[in-house]
């Protein structure tokens, strides 16, 4: 079984009441890991998966109610749900259009009998119309591809390097040079392989690139079906062509997505809807371009510059395939850049551990930023090099020397070593699996007014 981040939400979740819906893109191994889990954790565990058997689906859209649809579940079970100690997974729930499963959520934690777990591949896009949202009753994660850290816990790396790894980032010193160089190749084959974890697993197993590949067409046909079935109409040609231009778009100069390629007619004002919806699907990571990076940088984006990532680093190579890009990263030609390859990674790193809205700065005056995030109260602006000139950042400089952003430290990703030069950090690209988001701390308030008293 790989092993998944994830597995500690599932954990959190069990020592709770609530119904959990589990949202991310098709094939990033939501069903394998509930279904490994469900089957640790629980006496019995049933799964519906309404893309497998859709003609069970008029029969759960039939319910009246959550003790109704209990029923209906017990008639496709093969045997006896057990009180208390049976988990029931309903995968794919987007295909159940006429049986409100979201709201029906708060009745079955009221109900008590049993544990549920909801699953989907588009939900990002299918979740507008629900009728009442079960607030109180049900938690929700989404799952991403795997991450770098994952893919190496695949590969077998030993629990010490990640320990030494670690040291080396908070005390800002240099990674042994054996692990330094093993890492870098591991990350490599990454960029080749991906984050899907049939690709992953296909690699484990057969070290066979070319079987690698032929998991990665099937998936990207996979995402090419589910935006014309599941896309509006009126935008389904728009959404098919941005998606098939990604690889294009992020070769070209300046990596921006040119609105002129996508059709004629195609306005500024399309942009949000459309890239939104890509993102929601979980497909592709728009990065948009901030004027001045101050917090909160939501208020200083500008959508009339983008840059459109795809979700899966391994997919964009697969895509990328005529340009040769596999056997150049095979080889890792140093006169090649690998620029738009090593950023999709980082976008996509950077998604997996909470930043999930992108950024980059540009301007004509200062320059160019590849990604600029909000980290520990600060903006922190991240350069992404993949050539030996790493040292070279001149937007960089000038957003530190600028003393209106007040930025106390920036962070350059290369094929380097860790190196503290006075505000820049300059890092392994691997190390961008150790950058996280702070998550919020449970603060409890307490309020006594049980002592107040006014004297007559």
């Amino acid at each position: 079984m790989l092993k998944r981040k994830a597995e500690k939400k599932l954990e959190e979740w069990l020592t709770s009441n609530d119904v959990l819906l589990i949202t991310g893109a098709r094939q990033v191994g939501k069903s394998y890991l509930v279904r490994e889990f469900g089957k640790a954790h629980f006496k019995k565990f049933i799964e519906i998966n309404l893309y497998d058997r859709k003609d069970w689906i008029s029969i759960l859209e039939q319910a009246d109610n959550a003790k109704d649809l209990i029923f209906r579940i017990s008639a496709l079970s093969d045997s006896e749900l057990i009180v208390g100690e049976t988990l029931i997974f309903i995968d794919e729930i987007q295909y159940a259009k006429k049986c409100d499963l979201i709201t029906m959520a708060k009745f079955l934690v009221e109900d008590g009998r049993y544990r549920f777990i909801f699953s989907g591949s588009m939900l990002g896009v299918e979740l507008n119309n629900i009728a009442s949202w079960p607030t109180g009753y049900m938690r929700e994660f989404r799952m991403f591809p795997m991450d770098f850290e994952e893919f190496l816990w695949a590969v077998g790396l030993n629990q010490s390097v990640f320990d030494h790894l670690n040291v080396c980032f908070n005390e800002r010193k240099p990674v042994d040079e054996l692990v330094h160089n093993r890492l870098l190749d591991a990350f490599y084959k990454y960029l080749l392989i991906g984050g899907m974890p049939e690709s992953v697993q296909t690699f484990v197993l057969t070290n066979d690139l070319k079987k690698v590949n032929a998991v990665q067409e099937k998936i990207t046909k996979f995402y090419e079906k589910d935006i014309i079935q599941y896309a509006p109409v009126e935008q389904r040609v728009h959404l098919e062509t941005i998606y098939r231009l990604i690889p294009q778009e992020l070769n070209s100069k300046n990596k921006r997505f040119s609105l002129g390629e996508v059709g004629k007619g195609y306005e500024i004002k399309d942009i949000q809807d459309d890239f939104m919806w890509l993102k929601k699907a979980g497909v592709a990571l728009p990065t948009m371009n901030v004027s001045e990076p101050k917090t909160p940088l939501e208020l200083a984006c500008n959508n009339r510059l983008v840059k459109v990532f795809h979700a899966d680093v391994g997919i964009l190579c697969y895509m990328l395939m005529d340009t040769d890009i596999q056997m150049k990263l095979f080889a890792k030609e140093k006169d090649i850049n690998y620029g738009a390859i090593f950023e999709n990674a980082v976008a996509q790193e950077l998604t997996a551990h909470g930043f999930t809205e992108l950024y980059y700065f540009n301007s004509k005056k200062q320059g160019e930023v590849d990604f600029v995030i909000e980290y520990k109260g600060n903006v922190l602006p991240l350069e992404v090099k993949s050539g030996k000139d790493y040292t070279k950042h001149s937007a960089l400089c000038n957003l530190l020397n600028n003393e209106e952003y007040d930025i106390p430290e920036a962070i350059v990703l290369s094929n380097g070593n860790v190196e503290l030069t006075d505000k820049i950090l300059y890092l392994p690209i691997y190390m961008i699996m150790l950058l996280a988001k702070s998550q919020p701390q449970n603060t409890h308030i307490s309020l006594d007014l049980s002592t107040l008293d006014i004297k007559q």
